[in-house]
């Protein structure tokens, strides 16, 4: 038997991870207009656009990452209460995934810093 703390973790692991970064994208979009890093480029866009992107990818990966883990574990799980925790924890960061995709999406077409 697993602990509840653990298996509580696992569960919402993709929404931990969507959390995370939707905070630090946040706190850097915030710090950046307010040092007027808007202009700066990098890698021959914006700062905050690359930023927010690259943030997006590798909260996105981890989300995956725990996907196929769930996934992996599933397949060699035969009890059937074990089946049904891979199998919200696969949902649940999917879930966390598409968020951070939807929220990614408009960064790309709007302001950053609007006055």
């Amino acid at each position: 038997m697993q602990r509840f703390a653990t298996v509580f973790l696992y569960l919402c692991g993709g929404l931990i991870v969507w959390m995370a970064r939707f905070i630090g994208v946040y706190a850097f979009t915030g710090l950046a207009c307010a040092r007027s890093w808007q202009d700066t480029a990098l890698f021959g866009i914006g700062l905050v656009p690359a930023v927010l992107v690259l943030s997006a990818a590798l909260g996105i990966s981890a989300c995956l990452a725990l996907i196929l883990y769930a996934v992996g574990r599933l397949r060699r799980s035969g009890e059937e209460n074990a089946r049904f925790i891979h199998v919200v924890a696969a949902l649940v960061a999917g879930i966390g995934a598409l968020a951070m995709a939807q929220e990614t999406a408009p960064i790309l077409f709007l302001p950053i810093c609007a006055a």
